[in-house]
């Protein structure tokens, strides 16, 4: 099962090999904060994943409180509070007719004796991947229930046996046919979005698939995983075609580049990784995190990429030079899990964890000027 426990926010080691360039920012940014314009109320735990819709209209968050909230971006406010029944909400995504949110979730169900499921955990055990329609926040499709059949790994704990079954990320293909899910077992998953059925699986992780993306034109996936390797795959056929070396403690997120040449990938030894595609070579190790690197995102226009730590620290890079252009630090502690930008690439979202009892955060930043024009503030659990 996931967890923020389980988030190796601090790496022990700085592992240097296999990186194609030392650390490339050479100076300290300026720190850029500001005060936020407006404050909406949510979650009451760790925001897990953000994303816009295609149109910039709508906001979605999702979170370890079993909720997906959906927002109003011009308003902000609070539209639909989707009730995903999972225990956490790993991932979010529009699909590209922006009709759709796919959500990815996890579960725990309670054995006595290792064998039969408890009745009560028997009302747990969802569907770990959904799709609602946003205009209502209504479920359309629910994906992927768990086949609790032949479940070996029970681990034991103190009210008996738990065994998790746990759907990490989830996007769609560009054309809105396919959706991937990327799961703990190591196993990403393709479906038909229109039927819900499985269509087929990318099987080569060891450890879960904590995220999953497709290439612009929809031909490739990349999958990231806490193996410490990213691999990307021919969407069509399944067949591996290429192998990327991480940090051997996780690589919690991956995403390619507006124009598919590039990818990214955020690790643990506090590193963002470029590779291009075409040479399949690593090209860029961007250091300037002081703790893992849990989030990535290209702008719009593939010129910049947003980083998100465990640091709280937000870093934007320039993509030809490789320098950190601009360093945020308005989340003050609380690592950040998620970044994302909007489709004008006027606004990135960042959506903080909550640690010692600071509060979790969502906020979006004006990225064209130096100043933040809105911020979204979860209320702690009461």
């Amino acid at each position: 099962m996931s967890s923020y426990s389980a988030l190796p926010l601090v790496s022990s080691a700085l592992l240097i090999a296999g990186c194609g360039e030392p650390a490339v920012s050479r100076h300290e940014p300026a720190t850029r904060a500001s005060r936020p314009i407006a404050v909406l109320s949510g979650h009451t735990g760790h925001v897990f994943s953000v994303a816009f819709s295609p149109d910039g209209d709508v906001f979605a968050t999702g979170g370890d409180d079993g909720t997906v909230m959906l927002w109003s971006v011009s308003s902000r406010k609070l539209k639909h509070t989707i009730r995903h029944v999972a225990e956490h909400v790993h991932g979010v995504a529009f699909s590209p007719d922006g009709r759709l949110l796919a959500t990815a979730g996890s579960t725990t169900v309670v054995s006595i004796d290792g064998r039969e499921i408890v009745p009560e955990s028997r009302d747990r055990l969802d569907s770990t991947v959904k799709l609602w329609d946003i205009t209502d926040g209504s479920l359309t499709r629910a994906i992927g229930k768990p086949d609790i059949s032949g479940v070996i790994n029970w681990e034991r704990g103190s009210l008996g046996y738990i065994c998790a079954f746990s759907a990490e990320a989830v996007a769609f293909s560009p054309d809105g046919k396919l959706l991937a899910s990327g799961h703990s077992d190591g196993v990403t998953t393709i479906w038909s979005a229109e039927t819900g059925k499985a269509v087929r699986q990318l099987k080569g992780h060891d450890r879960n698939v904590d995220s999953v993306a497709f290439s612009p034109r929809g031909e490739k996936i990349a999958t990231g995983s806490r193996d410490g390797s990213i691999k990307v795959w021919d969407a069509s056929t399944a067949r591996q075609l290429d192998t990327f070396k991480g940090d051997h403690l996780g690589v919690w997120s991956v995403c390619f580049s507006p124009d598919g040449r590039k990818l990214a990938a955020a690790c643990t030894d506090y590193s963002v990784r470029l590779w291009s595609i075409d040479t399949s070579k690593q090209y860029r190790d961007l250091r300037g995190h002081e703790m893992s690197v849990l989030s990535v995102a290209f702008s719009p226009d593939g010129n910049t990429l947003a980083s998100g730590g465990g640091d709280g620290r937000i870093n934007l890079w320039d993509i030809d030079s490789g320098v950190r252009k601009r360093s945020i630090r308005e989340h003050a502690g609380p690592p950040v899990r998620s970044v994302a930008y909007s489709p004008d690439g006027t606004l990135l979202a960042s959506a903080s964890l909550s640690v010692d009892g600071q509060r979790n955060r969502v906020l979006f930043w004006g990225v064209s000027s130096s100043r933040a024009t809105a911020a979204t503030q979860p209320e702690p659990k009461r």
